[in-house]
């Protein structure tokens, strides 16, 4: 078995997905950068031991997935949630309020806009609590519970993390991608000074704010263009030449003689079968 081989062995058993190996090792310290480590963890490897990179990204990827058409499958609505609704609105879709929720939003509003023009509010607080505001705001916390399992509700905060982690680099926009522990690319001191143990590899977390893994396996949305199972078929073999098979999780890292950390191999995680359905023709 060569030394490649026995390094493969090694990190996949403590590896949480498909394992690459980075050949030759790379030295950490090429990835200090904050804009150098997102861009290197952003590339889509290939189903193979050996690091290679697809041309493809995830961030390109999943902004793709971001535009999605999204159906609600259907879901039970439990009989508080329709109660609630019913109180709230006169139609299933909770467009048209009924005249309690309308008289609600009236005097509330009165409410909010003396408050705003510096005054007490002192009577338009009087008369909104005339309009049940506490069975009000009970019945729209319930519905709002019972929304943020939409599908639709999920894409949108996605995309709004999606925006929020968006940076300017040197090379251009680039999404941000954080290491734990965060100085991996420091020398580590001698272990005979330390008194450390000495070990063979350190596996660095990375954390991207703007993904939302669970999107992933949701139901309930397509991309144009896109069949079922385009991006991932879910299996951890080269039989996956889905568009985003293999996601970046985590770096290991390994230690010279002398201290200098070098980047070993990579873990990725098996993206789950998606898109989980057709588009619509």
């Amino acid at each position: 078995m060569t030394s490649i081989d026995t390094l493969y062995e090694q990190l996949s058993e403590v590896g949480l997905g498909y394992v690459t190996l980075e050949v030759p090792p790379r030295p950490a310290e090429e990835l200090q950068a904050p804009e150098a480590l997102a861009r290197a963890a952003d590339e889509v490897p290939r189903f193979e031991p050996e690091r290679r990179a697809t041309g493809r990204t995830v961030s390109a990827l999943y902004a793709e997935i971001l535009g999605a058409t999204v159906v609600e499958p259907p879901r039970e609505v439990p009989p508080h949630v329709a109660s609630a609704r019913e109180f709230l609105y006169t139609d299933a879709a909770e467009h048209v309020p009924t005249r309690a929720y309308q008289t609600y939003l009236t005097y509330k509003q009165a409410y909010d806009a003396a408050r705003a023009a510096g005054r007490s509010g002192e009577a338009e607080w009087r008369k909104l609590q005339t309009a049940q505001p506490g069975r009000i705001e009970a019945a729209l916390a319930t519905l709002s519970s019972f929304h943020q399992g939409d599908v639709s509700v999920a894409f949108a905060s996605a995309q709004k993390a999606f925006a929020a982690g968006q940076r300017q680099g040197e090379a251009g926009p680039y999404l941000v991608c954080n290491a734990l522990p965060p100085h991996f690319w420091a020398p580590r001191p001698d272990a005979e000074d330390t008194g450390e143990e000495e070990r063979p590899f350190t596996r660095v977390l990375l954390e991207r704010p703007w993904l939302r893994m669970a999107l992933l396996s949701r139901g309930g949305w397509s991309v144009p263009g896109r069949a079922v199972e385009a991006y991932s078929n879910g299996r951890g073999d080269d039989s996956n030449t889905g568009l985003l098979a293999l996601i970046p999780i985590a770096l290991f890292i390994g230690w010279q003689d002398d201290g200098t950390p070098l980047i070993l191999g990579w873990d990725n995680l098996i993206v789950p079968p998606c898109p989980p359905r057709a588009d619509p023709p």
